[in-house]
């Protein structure tokens, strides 16, 4: 998924490499969030 110049994947690896970014897809169209989650239980 594009937005502006950057490409985004569902879910991808920190930058902490300990915990995993996701696109929060409950926003989408209407907005473009980004959650980190720790742990499996969010």
């Amino acid at each position: 998924m594009n937005v502006g110049d950057r490409h985004y994947r569902t879910i991808w690896l920190s930058d902490d490499g300990r915990s995993v970014d996701i696109i929060d897809q409950r926003w989408l169209p209407h907005d473009f969030r980004v959650e980190k989650v720790g742990t499996v239980a969010g």
